[in-house]
This record gives C-alpha cells, sequence and structure tokens, in this order.
C-alpha cells in the first residue's frame, strides 16, 4: 500500500503570521516618523512582501501538481511493463533436432 500524501506543514494562518512577522522586522521603527515619502516606502514593503507569499503558495500548489502527475505517469509505465503484450518469438528452422 503506497504511502498516504502528506499534507502541507503551515496553514493559512501560520502563513499569514509568518508575513505579518516579516512586515514588522522590516519597517521596525519607521512607522513614527512622520513624512509621505516613508509612509509610502513602507506600504511598498508590505506589498511585496505580501506577493512574495502568494507568490511561492502559487509556486508550491505547482510544483505539487507537478510531482502528482509525474507519479501518475510513473506507475502508468509500470502497469505496462507489467502488462506488455507478449510479441511471438521468431521460428528458427533446423535448430534443436539433431
Amino acid at each position: 500500500m503506497p504511502p498516504k500524501p502528506q499534507k502541507p506543514s503551515t496553514s493559512k494562518k501560520q502563513a499569514e503570521k509568518k508575513t505579518q512577522k516579516v512586515i514588522e522586522d522590516k519597517t521596525f521603527g519607521l512607522k513614527n516618523k512622520k513624512g509621505a515619502k516613508m509612509q509610502k516606502y513602507i506600504a511598498n514593503i508590505e506589498k511585496q512582501v505580501q506577493s512574495n507569499a502568494r507568490g511561492n503558495s502559487a509556486q508550491l500548489a505547482a510544483a505539487a501538481r507537478k510531482k502528482k502527475e509525474e507519479e501518475e505517469r510513473d506507475e502508468m509505465r509500470d502497469i505496462t511493463k507489467i502488462f506488455k503484450p507478449v510479441q511471438a518469438m521468431p521460428k528458427v528452422i533446423g535448430a534443436g533436432r539433431g
């Protein structure tokens, strides 16, 4: 019996916490600064981190889908090897009778 597929180790809540932590780390001490320039910088960093988080999950999903397709293809190859039709052996004339 094949092993059961494992679920991803991180849930949505954990991923959200991780992105918030990264945002806090990168903008530490900057939110108290005044000025539109700093606020734009902070907004830009937040967009980058959130888009990277979404991109990573999409890449992981695509990789999992590709791996599953590969496994199915390998399984079909194995099945075709097992149930390969028997080919007729060529007749050898005059051999074996002495």
